[in-house]
């Protein structure tokens, strides 16, 4: 197993025993131990970024659905490239992405997540579509977790990575890992930790008990078995829930409106519009909003692997249940185990 380090180097995990349950924040040395492991691997994500990203790029997929872990990843990341000295040429959504202008020496970066394979094809195929359009550009996947139904599918996307020039995939856990590179090798692949770690700097941490616990409940095709209440002080949410009100609607309609303007119009100068509403108006507003909703909580139990790094992020104990392809429990035995 190969996992970047700040010297340019590799160094090999042992393999160790692993757990076979996700593990919980449960007291202060748990929550002190996270906050170690966290700021470690901000340092290993802040290393590749400086050796990786030496030219001009820009940044692909920024999300705009509503799901919070999506912006953490974007958010996260958006504060890692500040440090970088070249330029970022742009940011933007996949509709907008025909109205950027690329180059043979920009790099491309591709958003992380947990949509690559065939869980959720859709994604996969754009960015399939972004590696045969640009073979000889460097383009750099963020972390994602790996996750294929269909073994053909795998090798049909392997054979297609391997033909392109300059490809540099990025995983967020050892299964993904190895998955990978049983089909893949020459592509580069590498083992970092989800980029929303590095939000670590800028998010307060929990500083009082509140007695109340917060269920972050997932409502789509991943969900195993879901966190019923045990108590009346306890709340049911997914992201979706957290954000829909009268605040976040003010919010987020007018930036509803610029994009059907945008499609009616078909108006080049307002992707820029678009994107910047998004980057600079939504997605701060909505890190805020979710943030100060979790402090209000110092219990969090939850089936979303955000929902555990974002916690983590806060100082929050957490409870966590998994996924149904191990997720969680594969992420944590890779960056938190003790």
């Amino acid at each position: 197993m190969q996992i970047f380090t700040k010297n340019s180097t590799f160094i090999m995990l042992q393999n160790v025993a692993v757990k076979k349950r996700p593990f919980n924040l449960l007291n202060d040395m748990d929550i002190e131990f996270c906050n170690y492991q966290i700021r470690s691997q901000y340092d290993f994500l802040d290393s590749f970024f400086k050796e990786q990203i030496t030219s001009d790029y820009i940044y692909v997929d920024v999300p705009s659905h509503l799901n919070i872990g999506d912006w953490l990843i974007a958010l996260g990341c958006f504060e890692l490239l500040k440090k970088i000295k070249f330029k970022c040429i742009d940011k933007t959504t996949w509709f907008n992405l025909e109205n950027s202008k690329i180059s043979d020496d920009t790099i491309i970066i591709l958003h992380g997540g947990g949509n690559f394979g065939d869980l959720y094809r859709g994604a996969t195929e754009a960015r399939n579509e972004i590696i045969k359009r640009y073979p000889n550009n460097k383009i750099i996947i963020l972390p994602q977790t790996i996750t294929y139904i269909n073994q053909d599918l795998l090798k049909a996307d392997s054979l297609l990575y391997e033909a392109h020039n300059d490809l540099h995939i990025c995983v967020r856990d050892r299964e993904s890992f190895n998955l990978l590179r049983n089909y893949c090798r020459k592509t580069r692949i590498y083992l970092l930790p989800d980029t929303a770690v590095g939000l670590c700097d800028t998010l307060p941490k929990q500083n009082k008990i509140t007695s109340k616990t917060l269920i972050i409940n997932r409502k789509d095709k991943e969900i195993d078995k879901k966190i019923e209440k045990s108590s009346s002080g306890e709340v049911i949410k997914d992201w979706q829930d957290i954000l829909h009100d009268i605040h976040f609607n003010l919010i987020y309609y007018p930036y509803l409106i610029i994009r059907k303007i945008q499609r009616m119009s078909k108006e080049k100068c307002l992707h820029r519009l678009s994107n910047f509403y998004l980057i600079n108006i939504m997605q701060p507003f909505v890190l805020k909003r979710v943030t100060m909703y979790f402090l209000q909580f110092d219990l969090v139990k939850t089936t979303r692997l955000h929902g555990f790094i974002f916690a983590s992020l806060l100082g929050i104990k957490t409870i966590i249940t998994d996924n149904k392809y191990n997720k969680i429990s594969n992420y944590q035995n890779t960056w938190f185990s003790k």
